[in-house]
C-alpha cells in the first residue's frame, strides 16, 4: 500500500513546514488530490491516522479535495475530461492526449495551533 507512504511524506513535509511557526499541533490538512494521480483515496485515509501517531499532526484530520481530470487533444486540439489515464479523445478519438489537471497532490492548507 504506497498510500502509507504517501501519508508519511505528507507528515514529514507538514512537521517540516509548521516548525518554523513554533506551532504546538496540527489540527488538520487540506491536499488536492488529483482522480489521474493513481491514490486510492480511501485507503490514504486509512493511513493517516498511523502516520500521525507521536507527531504534530496526532489527532489531526485529513480532509481531501479531488481534483477532476482534464486533457487536450493534440490531433484536434479539443479539451475534455477524463477518468482514466487511457482515455482516447471523445472528439477525434486520438490517443495523443496531454493531461492538464487531474495528477496533482498538493497540500492546499493547514490548520495549526499554537
Amino acid at each position: 500500500m504506497h498510500e502509507l507512504s504517501i501519508a508519511q511524506n505528507i507528515v514529514e513535509l507538514v512537521t517540516e513546514e509548521v516548525a518554523k511557526k513554533n506551532a504546538l499541533k496540527v489540527s488538520s490538512v487540506l491536499l488536492e488530490v488529483g482522480e489521474l494521480a493513481g491514490i486510492e483515496l480511501d485507503a490514504l485515509d486509512f493511513a493517516w491516522e498511523p502516520a500521525t501517531q507521536n507527531t504534530l499532526l496526532d489527532h489531526s484530520e485529513l480532509k481531501i479535495e479531488p481534483v477532476k481530470g482534464k486533457a487536450h487533444c493534440r490531433s484536434c486540439h479539443h479539451d475534455f475530461n477524463m477518468t482514466d489515464l487511457f482515455d482516447i479523445c471523445p472528439f477525434c478519438q486520438s490517443f495523443d492526449n496531454e493531461i492538464v489537471e487531474g495528477k496533482e497532490l498538493k497540500i492546499k492548507s493547514i490548520d495549526i495551533e499554537y
